[in-house]
């Protein structure tokens, strides 16, 4: 391989990995933003629709009296509104009767809380709507926040209503820009970020991961084709360096986050350790 073209690859690999570092850079610093109004809107829109469906199905299950079509009722539901974390319940004398979908583990304790609240529970943050019809009790359930277990040890995070994975959901009601209201005009919950902690990496945070070891890795071949033992040596020590620099001044974050590539470890770990369960 002549000069010439090892020093194209040179240059596109340190295009690339000048890429992958502004890229990360700039993934990590617009994500701390917090789309309040969006989110607000979303709120706002997602317990309208809950009102009218709990309106709906206290008027169907006023009129009906057979148990087959409350199944079938409640079954639809599941269907239609469980992928947008909305579950619905029937309580009668105070025990649990239908259910559009029963993975939260829904007791009778939360129709004492009050109506339209934004509770903790089980790790979810919900709001509770609740309607009562004759000896019936109606409970609907908007999840804004669902943690969960995979195998039982690993702790899983997701938003609902589109607010971003970077985004930690507090039960704090104290007024300021990111506190989002209910239908009521109540506090119900706010918004912080969570950038220095650990989450899912987005799919722009994957990209420029690529990137970056796609350019690295051009640069080792590069390197690896060079003549010249002492230049070798050189780059190297460079890298040696630079690497103690980024690291010393946590630039840029994003970088190092990407670095963990956690869906990748994630799934290595969760696999590893299902053949110890095994």
């Amino acid at each position: 391989m002549n000069n010439r073209s090892l020093y194209s690859y040179f240059l596109l690999s340190a295009a690339l990995i000048l890429l992958a570092i502004t890229g990360g850079y700039f993934v990590n610093h617009t994500s701390e933003h917090i789309p309040t109004d969006k989110i607000r809107k979303n709120f706002q829109e997602a317990q309208q629709q809950m009102e009218k469906i709990m309106l709906e199905t206290a008027s169907f299950v006023k009129k009906n009296t057979n148990e087959t079509n409350n199944i079938r009722y409640f079954s639809r539901l599941d269907k239609k509104y469980s992928d947008k974390l909305m579950f619905f319940y029937r309580f009668k004398a105070g025990k649990l009767q239908n259910w559009s979908t029963n993975e939260l583990n829904i007791s009778s304790d939360l129709l004492k809380i009050s109506n339209q609240s934004v509770i903790e529970y089980d790790r979810n943050i919900i709001q509770i709507f609740k309607q009562k019809i004759s000896d019936n009790f109606l409970l609907g359930v908007l999840v804004l926040r669902r943690d969960y277990y995979i195998y039982n040890k690993y702790l899983q995070s997701y938003n609902n209503l589109d607010i971003p994975q970077n985004i930690k959901i507090t039960l704090t009601t104290e007024p300021s820009e990111y506190v989002i209201k209910n239908i009521s005009g109540n506090p119900a919950f706010s918004l912080t970020s969570t950038k220095k902690t650990l989450r899912q990496n987005t799919t722009a945070e994957n990209f420029f991961f690529f990137v970056f070891l796609a350019g690295f890795a051009l640069l080792l071949f590069s390197v690896l084709r060079l003549k010249n033992k002492l230049l070798i040596a050189t780059v190297f020590i460079v890298l040696w360096v630079l690497r103690l620099v980024l690291l010393y001044g946590k630039f840029p974050d994003s970088l190092y986050h990407i670095s963990l590539f956690q869906p990748f470890a994630y799934s290595f770990n969760s696999w590893m350790f299902s053949l110890g369960d095994a």
